[in-house]
């Protein structure tokens, strides 16, 4: 296959991880299972035709996959964890097709297609909010719920219609907090090519993000920013300052990070209260209690990985309910991995970030003056998706997954390598 489809069916393949739950509100999970599975063949034919090596499969992601796949054996709901386990394979395979672009392709491919889902949820959010003047919900019901109507829990609402009352917009994806995070994503990017000088009218790129910011008010993803600002921080200083002078600045940055986590401590309840969240985090603790409550009946090797819970299978379809909505997810990566595959699984977790980041700072410490800025671009987004993974457990499937995965193929091996090409 050529470039240019390569490229296509890559951009393709991001915007339906990105966005899955717009095209699950509007044709249904079979119509986004059927679309799910062409993209899943046509990936693995250019996989086929590209040669592809498994032989280059990074150690960590290969022992999570097989004991993701293997824990179908000892699974609480055997069924569930096998469909989980697919298409969390299905996922990596996708993955694996962003990364036989160079990294310069991806990053720009990956910067142009979230930009395009903010822009489309801008414009869907004022049409809703023009022309609904209120809740719109999924053209198809999710699975469980036979029909939406006017007294349908507010939780369920592909758009609230909000944005002209000053209210959290959710954009096209249905989520404040994944519009944001997505917001976020397309931030560092935009940054990093700015930085690089590889990317035109770079004001309105990088607005157009912080506006998206501004609207969801995501709490998750606002500290996520924070933590990513640090980071990019400490990446300036690295480049520029004697490794004398970067290594008190990281004593420094240690001190303050201390003295914040105290800070947000003490000052708890009145931060929550300016972001709009209540004391046990908007349902969160309870779901954490329960999470953990569930991983101690099998800690070693957990109960099974779904990915996000499967609402048709015990006991996730109960496990986390909060104000009558059954929640599908930990709200924590950690907990998550630990709950469905143990102490075991969360090592490899831990095992496949950990040589990622190597491999983002590797490539980063190799890169001359001008490639600094691009080559920043996966390390932070590695950071902005471990800093997510601490509240909400998103960064386990679809996209977050997808992108964790081409950096674990694409990293070790250019930073042993060649340079990306420019």
């Amino acid at each position: 296959m050529t470039p240019r489809p390569a490229s296509l069916l890559a951009g393709w393949a991001i915007a339906l991880l990105a966005a899955g739950d717009a095209v699950r509100y509007t044709v249904g999970y079979a119509g986004w299972a059927v679309l799910c599975g062409l993209t899943l063949v046509a990936a693995v034919v250019v996989l086929v035709r590209a040669r592809a090596r498994l032989r280059a499969t990074p150690v960590a992601l290969a022992m999570l996959l097989a004991l993701m796949l293997l824990s179908a054996i000892w699974a609480v709901a055997p069924l569930a964890t096998l469909l989980g386990a697919t298409l969390q394979v299905a996922t990596a395979i996708a993955g694996v097709l962003l990364a036989q672009l160079d990294l310069e392709r991806l990053l720009r491919l990956a910067h142009a297609v979230l930009q395009g889902i903010l822009v489309v949820s801008i414009v869907f959010e004022l049409a809703v909010a023009l022309l609904v003047g209120g809740r719109l919900y999924p053209l198809v019901p999710m699975p469980g719920v036979e029909s939406y109507g006017p007294d349908s829990p507010a939780a369920f609402a592909w758009s609230r219609g909000l944005l002209l009352e000053g209210g959290r917009i959710q954009g096209i994806v249905g989520n404040a907090n994944l519009l944001a995070m997505l917001a976020l994503l397309a931030l560092v990017l935009a940054g990093c090519l700015a930085a690089s000088r590889r990317l035109r009218a770079w004001p309105a790129w990088v607005a157009l993000p912080l506006v998206t910011l501004a609207l969801t008010r995501s709490a998750t993803v606002l500290a996520a920013l924070g933590v990513v600002a640090v980071v990019a921080a400490l990446v300036v200083a690295w480049r520029r300052l004697p490794m004398r002078a970067f290594r008190w600045t990281l004593v420094a940055v240690g001190a303050l990070a201390v003295a914040a986590v105290a800070s947000v401590l003490v000052l708890r309840d009145v931060l929550l209260g300016l972001v709009g969240r209540d004391g046990d985090l908007t349902g969160r603790t309870d779901i954490w209690a329960a999470v953990v409550a569930e991983w101690l009946r099998s800690p070693v090797v957990g109960t099974g990985w779904v990915g996000y819970w499967p609402p048709f299978a015990a006991p996730y379809d109960d496990l986390a309910v909060h104000d009558g909505v059954v929640y599908l997810q930990a709200h924590s990566v950690v907990l998550d991995v630990l709950m469905q595959i143990g102490v075991v699984g969360l090592l490899a977790w831990l095992a496949l970030q950990a040589t990622t980041l190597v491999g983002a700072v590797r490539w980063l410490r190799d890169a001359s003056a001008g490639d600094a800025g691009l080559r920043a671009a996966p390390l932070l987004v590695l950071v902005a998706l471990l800093a997510q993974g601490l509240a909400e457990s998103r960064p386990l499937i679809e996209l977050g997954f997808a992108l964790l995965v081409a950096f674990a193929w694409l990293l070790p091996a250019r930073s042993r390598s060649r340079a990306v090409a420019a």
